[in-house]
């Protein structure tokens, strides 16, 4: 049976999360509306499968995907077709977003997702064009399994349905806590530990008739209170999102039982434009994020380009649902449905060969804009050898701890040094994560005129000291790194050599300060404290990389800071000005001063280097690409700029 306010909930979901990317300050927590759509999907799920009284699996499960395909894979095949040729016109590097498509085909693109996530040198999910894939993934999966469950749960009885999703959904809660703490990224994509939000979805529908009775006498004041609640994990918890993401799926659920009776919360919910856009949240939502990496590649993401994105958005949908989306779900495509499921599959097959084409043979073909030249652009690049002027030689990737399997790699510093180590009147030895290694080109003059050799090693992901907590998919090669790696290192170390930590320092600096922050800081001040002691006892100095400008806010790859004439504004590659950027690092800067006035380190600070006048840009004054990716790691060009200062502080 139809019920107008879940389509009236769709609507707060799929406005919730176009709010979020479109205007992320406005709502803080509007991902978040993904997980009401992971409630609403389990209800309507088992709802349509206990209206099924095939007596066969085979039967039950060919019903099942029929309307599945009908419903899910035309839409998404026009967006693909549609959004990769917007990608492949518009982005120089388009191959990620068109693998991430082809994944999206197939309902495994939170996996390829989650897989990729832990390549450091992948390209972002914010400029990907099919990253909101992610959650059809999760479904798709969830479509994998639950109908089968259900068929013979179901055949023994009620409860033992129950029984079996109340069990299958407190483990997957259990493993959401465990991946949240310790591997978010894995927690965040992967099925298993988002099922019990559809399977709240699903208890919800399975017990219903007890659920209404309790509700019943006071269903308009539940109602209210669980709008309260949503309202408030999106608006204040954006971060706690453990916390925020169980109030969500408990206040969905909930609405799902008492919004059902008339009441104010009903027919707020049943409004008729609720229920447009409800009707339409899959193509809105498919859409929406097609429209953002649009206007990030051209125009940019700014308040004056907001009204065009919502009126493009909202107008594909509207294609989309009224013209594919709708027919293609209620037409009959076949005679039987086994040939229905086939033509689903085919489709998905044809629309990958279309983007393989986009890939391989067509790569490069359709762009429409001009590439960048000069620019060490690929982050893979950190890994290859650098020969400098003087014919001194840095190996790469022997002195890199690339991944997890690194975890017991030893680095040797004759493999790593620019000038001799052995007999140098100065050794500076670099550690770090991958700012290190992007910086290997800003020592040659120093280790051309002053004799200085300089070891430089990294490891990706690492903690900028060993005190640091580190939970990213490197933990255990920072681990080693700090444990192994850098103390045999600094053993070699004599007096009057110097330590220079190279990092990105943007974690401690983030757009909202918080309690969170300052502790971070704290341990951070510590661990350089005490690292600063250990050496200072064998008279050898500390030297800090203080942060940088915040580029990867900006969301820009270097392309796109190039002026193209599909991208006319300047401000398009935006980043926080030099008097913001200042402020948020004020406290992180008070700390290290006061680390610096006591003597404690030296602090390098190349801020005025990439930042020098007011506007803080991707470009400098003369045209320099500053950055080789989306990520802030300073390009070949921006290294040498930093030669001077370097120079100076490590001489000094």
């Amino acid at each position: 049976m139809y019920r107008s306010e879940i389509d009236g909930l769709r609507a707060v979901a799929v406005a919730s999360v176009v709010i979020y990317h479109f205007v992320p300050a406005l709502l803080p927590g509007g991902y978040l509306g993904v997980d009401i759509f992971f409630v609403i999907s389990g209800y309507v799920i088992t709802a349509s499968l206990s209206r099924d009284d095939s007596a066969s699996l085979k039967s039950f499960l060919a019903n099942f995907y029929n309307r599945r395909i009908k419903r899910l894979m035309p839409a998404l095949w026009l967006c693909v077709l549609v959004g990769s040729l917007i990608v492949v016109m518009f982005d120089a590097t388009p191959k990620f977003s068109l693998r991430t498509g082809i994944a999206a085909l197939f309902g495994v693109s939170n996996i390829f997702l989650q897989m990729r996530a832990a390549d450091y040198f992948e390209q972002s999910a914010e400029l990907n064009a099919f990253t909101q894939t992610w959650s059809l993934g999760v479904e798709e999966q969830y479509y994998v399994f639950f109908p089968i469950l259900f068929f013979f749960a179901a055949r023994s009885g009620r409860t033992v349905l129950r029984g079996a999703m109340i069990a299958l959904s407190v483990l997957s809660f259990a493993l959401f806590v465990g991946l949240e703490i310790k591997k978010p990224i894995q927690g965040f994509y992967l099925m298993p530990a988002r099922f019990w939000e559809l399977g709240a979805g699903a208890l919800i529908y399975l017990f219903a008739d007890d659920l209404r009775v309790k509700a019943s006498q006071r269903h308009d004041v539940i109602a209210v209170v669980m709008v309260l609640a949503l309202c408030g994990a999106m608006g204040l918890m954006g971060e706690a999102r453990l916390f925020a993401t169980a109030i969500v799926v408990a206040a969905t659920a909930s609405l799902i039982v008492t919004a059902e009776r008339p009441g104010f919360v009903k027919q707020a919910l049943d409004l008729g434009a609720m229920n447009y856009i409800g009707r339409a949240s899959y193509s809105i939502y498919l859409w929406h994020w097609i429209i953002l990496i649009g206007f990030r590649l051209t125009l940019g993401v700014h308040i004056y380009t907001l009204a065009p994105m919502i009126i493009l958005t909202l107008g594909l949908a509207h294609i989309s649902y009224f013209y594919v989306e709708r027919p293609l779900r209620y037409a009959p495509w076949a005679p039987s449905r086994a040939r229905t499921i086939g033509y689903g599959l085919l489709g998905g097959v044809a629309c990958a060969i279309a983007l393989l084409l986009l890939i391989g043979p067509l790569d490069g073909k359709l762009f429409a804009g001009r590439s960048i030249s000069g620019v060490n652009r690929d982050m893979r690049s950190l890994l290859t050898p650098y020969k400098s002027g003087d014919g001194l030689l840095w190996q790469g990737a022997p002195c890199v701890l690339s991944s997890n399997a690194d975890a017991d790699k030893e680095i040797l510093i004759e493999n790593c040094a620019l000038g001799d180590f052995t007999t140098a009147r100065k050794r500076v030895l670099v550690i770090g994560n991958s700012f290190s290694a992007a910086f290997v080109q800003a020592f040659d003059e120093l280790v051309a005129r002053d004799n200085v050799a300089v070891a430089i090693t990294s490891s990706w992901g690492a903690g900028v000291v060993p005190e640091m907590p580190n939970n990213s998919p490197w933990s255990l090669a920072s681990k080693h790194y700090w444990s192994s790696v850098a103390p045999k290192l600094m053993a070699r170390l004599r007096r009057g050599d110097v330590v220079l930590l190279l990092n990105d320092m943007a974690a401690f600096a983030p757009l909202r300060f918080s309690n969170e922050t300052q502790a971070n800081i704290d341990l951070l001040g510590q661990g350089l404290e005490r690292l600063s002691k250990n050496l200072g006892e064998r008279g050898v100095r500390l030297a800090v990389l203080h942060t940088l400008p915040f580029a990867r806010e900006a969301k820009c790859r270097p392309e796109q800071a190039i002026k193209q004439w599909f991208a006319p504004f300047p401000t398009r590659c935006q980043m926080p000005d030099r008097a913001e950027s200042l402020r948020r690092r004020a406290p992180l800067d008070q700390t290290l001063r006061k680390l610096e006035e006591r003597g404690e380190i030296n602090l390098l600070d190349l801020f005025s280097v990439f930042c020098p006048m007011e506007k803080c840009s991707y470009e400098a004054s003369d045209g320099t690409i500053l950055y080789r990716d989306e990520y802030s790691h300073p390009s070949v060009a921006a290294a040498r700029l930093s030669r001077p200062v370097v120079r100076k502080l490590l001489m000094d």
